[in-house]
């Protein structure tokens, strides 16, 4: 299962649009829940041609995001079962980098993970800050309008 929350912001200027989308994929989620998220995060790039943020819990805890120059995080894709690879591909062919470079998540004594994701389809976040394991992750969010 996943939930999905959206709101797209706009100005007359339609240069000025952002899609801001917040996303939670239960850890119990099935593999058809899963495509249909692949599904929307492909049709909201083929329908919104604006720059996107997408942020949420994916729980994909077996993908190791780590920063490369240039703004956004890989994923090391050696060690991912199938769906966690589709996960990664998802993002790549919709030009959604990953932003989060610290874990944002741990369990007693378990590893910690990056679970909570900023997704950008440009670079405008900054500064992403994490107050507290898999409760707030803060960021700077780079938007210029007109007061």
């Amino acid at each position: 299962m996943f939930s999905v929350k959206a709101l797209k912001l706009s100005d007359s200027d339609s240069s000025k649009n952002l899609l801001i989308g917040n996303i939670y994929c239960s850890p119990s989620s099935t593999l058809e829940n899963d495509n249909s998220l692949y599904d929307l995060l492909d049709y909201i790039e083929q329908h919104f041609s604006v720059p996107k943020l997408v942020v949420g819990d994916f729980t994909y805890s077996k993908i190791n995001w780590y920063q490369v120059s240039g703004f956004g995080i890989c994923a090391q894709c050696s060690t991912l079962n199938d769906n966690e690879m589709a996960f990664v591909n998802a993002l790549r062919e919709n030009s959604l980098l990953q932003q989060v470079v610290n874990p944002t998540r741990q369990r007693g004594t378990d590893t910690l993970h990056i679970l909570d994701l900023v997704l950008t389809s440009e670079n405008f976040v900054t500064e992403i800050e994490h107050l507290n394991v898999h409760t707030t992750v803060y960021y700077n969010l780079i938007v210029s309008c007109k007061l």
